[in-house]
Formats: C-alpha cells, structure tokens, sequence
C-alpha cells in the first residue's frame, strides 16, 4: 500500500526530532565534559596556590567540582539547545543550491520533461528543509 502525504510527512517529522535531539545530547555532553575540565583546572591550580590552612574551604571546593548543581545542568541543557538551533539553522540553510553546486550540475532545461519533474522535486525539498 502507498504512503499517503501525512504518512510521509510524520515520518520526516520524527527523523528531523530524531536528528535534533541527537545534536542537542552531543553538545549538552560536549559543554558538560569542557565545564568538568574547567572546573577541575580552577580546583587544582587553587589547591596548588592555597596554603594548607584552608583544606576545610578545599574539601567544600572538592565537593563541588565533583558534582553540577540543578541550575548548572539546566544552563547546560538551554545552552546545548541554543548551540543545536544555530547548527540546525546554519546547516539547513540554502541546503538546495548548495547540494547542486556540490554535485556540479547544470542548469534545468525547461524542454525537458525529466528536467522539469526533478525541478519540482528540488523545490519541494526546498520547501521540506526550509532552504
């Protein structure tokens, strides 16, 4: 049985959120993994500095570099978002003429019947990516 158009566009749907919650988890794990380093150079070089006479403040210190607290997960995760919605942006961007300057193709002859059809097929992925 054929896909009807609903069927095709929900499956394009799910794949696009697919893709952007895959991009967002990458540049959530991203930030996360460069904060951790961040916060464990500002540590150690601190402990490097300090004299032993503040070790109570340097366990206390420990204690937070070793664990993220709500408001920073939540940072990350509008930050990972944000990130993911420029990428997202950017790459969609003009996606039609750039895979036609990619492929190196000529331009349409409007004689030609193929050329025509696979004209309105590229702008409806036009029209699809937002590009």
């Amino acid at each position: 049985m054929p896909y009807s158009f609903t069927q095709i566009e929900k499956e394009k749907t799910r794949i696009k959120e697919v893709a952007f919650v895959f991009l967002t988890g990458f540049y959530f794990l991203s930030c996360w993994i460069i904060l951790v380093i961040v916060r464990y150079f500002i540590f150690f070089s601190a402990k490097w500095w300090w004299a032993a006479e503040k070790q109570e403040l340097l366990q206390r210190l420990e204690l937070s570099v070793r664990q993220l607290s709500f408001l920073e997960i939540i940072l990350l995760i509008v930050g990972a978002v944000l990130i993911a919605l420029i990428h997202w942006s950017i790459s969609t961007k003009h996606l039609v003429p750039r895979i036609i300057k990619a492929l190196r193709c000529k331009t349409i002859d409007r004689a030609n019947e193929n050329h025509v059809a696979f004209s309105n097929i590229l702008e409806e992925l036009g029209l699809a990516t937002g590009g």
